[in-house]
């Protein structure tokens, strides 16, 4: 399985710096709105959560297969 993660370190990737300070909310007009970064950042978060998600699953199958292997193994040396 291949896992595809986003690098941040292509200068393309990286929004630029926002013209607010870095609060996460904008009062502007009264308004709560999430700074940039903050979307960034949670689009990351989400991408990690969801490799690592899919990591742990592969290791779940990865041990039903042993818990298998093992089964068979176990029927082999007791019938022979």
């Amino acid at each position: 399985m291949h896992l595809h993660v986003q690098s941040t370190d292509n200068p393309s990737n990286t929004p630029s710096a926002p013209s607010q300070p870095s609060s996460g909310t904008s009062s502007s007009r009264g308004s709560k709105r999430k700074d940039p970064m903050v979307d960034v950042i949670e689009n990351q978060f989400n991408m990690l959560n969801t490799n690592l998600q899919n990591c742990v699953a592969s290791m779940n199958c990865g041990n039903d297969v042993v818990d298998e292997v093992l089964a068979i193994t176990r029927v082999q040396a007791t019938s022979s």
